[in-house]
């Protein structure tokens, strides 16, 4: 699945589309792979919420929040 993250320290407003893998529980899990001249808003291998929300004219899945760490039961 492709998430939206958006990229910090670019000037303007720009998302990179991360591969992620969908979580049982709707959350995401980032790819491990980020360029080395990006800084993302979550790092990679973050469990992130995500929404859809309309950019332009495409309605992307945006990560709009970082989840804390699941501990094992």
């Amino acid at each position: 699945m492709i998430v939206y993250v958006e990229l910090l320290n670019e000037g303007t407003l720009f998302y990179r589309p991360v591969e992620a893998d969908k979580n049982p529980d709707g959350s995401y899990t980032l790819s491990l792979s980020q360029p080395e001249s990006e800084e993302w808003e979550f790092p990679p291998g973050s469990t992130v919420e995500c929404e859809w929300r309309q950019q332009r004219e495409d309605n992307l899945l945006l990560a709009i929040r970082e989840l804390p760490p699941q501990t094992p039961l």
